[in-house]
């Protein structure tokens, strides 16, 4: 004997379709600006980024997504971003700042 279920999922797999829409969406609109973009967690580690950012570090957006500071900066410029996350973790309040980054043998300057 044999017993089976079935449920109607149609409306979590028409979620899933507009949510990945909408993270497409969202992708295209970052990438098509020409600031340095990018998203990171309380750790450090990149969870979203433009193709601006990954042209000026010259690497692919997967090879960035998933590293942190550490993995793609030099040690005085990951020293100085850590610093800056602590303190936004724990005021919770924007910061600006202005920086002048080495990056690919030419010195940057950034406001962020």
């Amino acid at each position: 004997k044999l017993v089976g279920t079935a449920a109607d999922i149609s409306d979590r797999k028409q979620a899933e379709l507009d949510l990945q829409a909408t993270n497409q969406q969202l992708q295209s609109l970052l990438d098509n600006s020409p600031m340095l973009i990018n998203l990171f967690d309380a750790t450090g580690q990149y969870v979203r980024i433009n193709r601006a950012l990954s042209t000026l570090l010259n690497k692919s957006q997967d090879d960035i997504v998933g590293k942190t500071f550490e993995d793609l900066l030099p040690i005085t410029v990951t020293t100085l971003f850590r610093q800056r996350l602590q303190r936004l973790v724990e005021t919770r309040s924007p910061l600006l700042v202005e920086d002048r980054i080495p990056l690919s043998n030419n010195e940057h300057v950034f406001q962020t």
